[in-house]
């Protein structure tokens, strides 16, 4: 035993020995190289700060700095302070002076709680720091287009860029088309409310995003034959002739043409010109009461068979438009909220859907959907907010979905009255059902247990997301539920623009020139 206690003592002071003449000084330099790379980008220029050496084995470990996101940790509950270095330019300008030269992507959009209109300082920190980027994400920012032109130069080798432009309309478009000349590589490209030629584009364009802008082509454009995503929201000087341009890109895959203004000269003739997209996949064309009838939707419908995805929310078809969708037999996900008059009788013709959102179509009868259920057995779900039907449909599902051969699981939300009672006895008769709904969820949660995990909040929201498993598939924003496809948020935005009270705030702090710390700063620290 004294042997055994001896040994012990000894084995410890040899631990306690070594760990006293340990230090982080002795790692040699790579160790530190490589011990600095895992710390966030904001702890790298903070540890500068220690001591000399530390300043400079950091400086030199910014190398393997691709792709930025973000200057600060990712950390839940950041307080005020911290969370003001999202704004504050300098020391943006000190994370690329030191990775700059190295980055092939900036994402900025994290940067901001919301836009920063008139911005000036960043596109000069990019174009002075940055060369060889390749991606870059500035949507968080209203940009001066003056700053604008300073940054074209560093953009040679981009092949995707967001953006939005703040200045004359005129100044704008040249930018723009100073921009397309300079960058013959974009592939993806996005900006919003103003004048977008078609023809500066190179033919390596594969991706268009244009919200609120002014299109401009002339009469023979190129057909664009790598573009297979085009996004056209609240277009400007749209027409029947734009149409047919975007009838003769092929190879187009993704279509969303969107809330086309009262206003604009497309009729319905000019919609039916999308039938001769073949390869389409996705078509979002909500929002177009006046040129979207069953008419178009039969063209479409007959001539591009290969739609997986399809958005005809507000609009005003009817049951001969939608008895149509049953040609589509690779349609899985259909969104067709707020079409009045629209009663659903021919919704179980589509035996190949997966997903349907059918929510404020007030018209729809509880049976159709029954119909539905009952037919469709790869039905995953059913978003039926504020439509008139009944507790039979959730009956007819634990009945339908109980026989299924398969293991697929249906998910219904729904905003009626029902007791958490009810529910939990509707659900526990079938394992391959769930059930959602306003209030209910919550009060399940306080008032019943026994109803296997069904109702668990993060469920909920999942359920309420509509996310479709699908890669480049946009929801719908909660605010479209309520606004009529007539809204328009543009008068807003150019006024909120206009005010003076949006300002950059941070054009008032210096930014230095030399973001090395002082030897004093540095000896003080020590």
């Amino acid at each position: 035993m004294a042997a055994r206690n001896k040994v012990e003592k000894i084995n410890t002071s040899v631990d306690t020995d070594y760990i006293s003449h340990t230090s982080i000084e002795q790692l040699p330099d790579f160790c530190l190289d490589r011990i600095f790379q895992n710390f966030s980008i904001y702890d790298r220029i903070r540890i500068e700060r220690v001591c000399k050496r530390w300043q400079h084995v950091s400086k030199d470990s910014w190398y393997t700095v691709t792709k930025l996101d973000s200057i600060l940790p990712h950390i839940e509950n950041i307080g005020r302070v911290e969370r003001s270095l999202t704004t504050d330019r300098y020391i943006l300008r000190q994370v690329l002076n030191r990775c700059g030269k190295y980055l092939l992507s900036l994402d900025l959009r994290k940067e901001e709680e919301s836009r920063r209109y008139g911005e000036v300082t960043v596109p000069v920190i990019i174009s002075e720091t940055c060369q060889k980027l390749q991606v870059l994400n500035l949507s968080c920012y209203v940009i001066e287009v003056k700053s604008f032109l300073r940054m074209i130069p560093v953009c040679e080798n981009l092949t995707k860029i967001l953006f939005a432009l703040l200045g004359d309309a005129q100044d704008c478009e040249d930018a723009i088309i100073k921009l397309l000349r300079k960058t013959r590589k974009m592939k993806h490209f996005w900006t919003h409310y103003a004048v977008v030629h078609f023809d500066s584009f190179p033919d390596s364009i594969e991706e268009f995003r244009l919200d609120g802008c002014t299109i401009k082509s002339s009469p023979n454009p190129t057909n664009f034959d790598n573009l297979h995503t085009l996004v056209l929201r609240k277009p400007k000087n749209f027409n029947d002739t734009s149409l047919e341009i975007i009838s003769g890109m092929s190879n187009l895959k993704s279509l969303k043409l969107s809330f086309i203004r009262s206003h604009s000269q497309v009729t319905s003739n000019g919609m039916k010109h999308l039938s001769n997209l073949k390869n389409l996949q996705k078509l979002d064309i909500r929002g177009n009461r006046q040129s979207f009838t069953d008419e178009v939707m039969k063209e479409i419908a007959g001539n591009c068979k290969q739609i997986v995805f399809l958005n005809i929310s507000h609009n005003h078809l009817t049951e001969r438009g939608i008895s149509e969708l049953s040609k589509l037999k690779e349609l899985r996900y259909l969104t067709m909220r707020n079409l009045t008059g629209v009663r659903g009788e021919n919704l179980w013709r589509l035996s190949t859907l997966e997903i349907l959102n059918c929510s404020y179509c007030y018209d729809i009868k509880t049976e159709n959907l029954c119909t539905l259920v009952e037919r469709s057995v790869d039905l995953k779900k059913i978003v039926c907010l504020g439509c008139n039907i009944n507790d039979n449909l959730l009956e007819v599902a634990a009945d339908a979905t109980a026989r299924r051969g398969n293991e697929t699981v249906l998910n219904i939300c729904f905003d009626f009255t029902m007791s958490p009672e009810k529910i939990a006895e509707i659900v526990n008769r079938s394992p391959k059902l769930r059930i959602y709904g306003y209030n209910i969820a919550l009060e399940i949660k306080h008032e019943s247990e026994n109803c296997d995990g069904r109702f668990k909040d993060d469920d909920w929201y999942d359920s309420m997301s509509m996310e479709y498993d699908m890669t480049d598939v946009d929801t719908d924003d909660a605010t479209d539920i309520e606004n009529d496809a007539e809204s328009d948020d543009e008068d807003l935005l150019m006024s909120v623009a206009n005010e003076s009270e949006y300002e950059d705030e941070s054009e008032n702090v210096e930014i230095s020139e030399n973001e090395d710390l002082s030897e004093n700063e540095i000896e003080s620290e020590e």
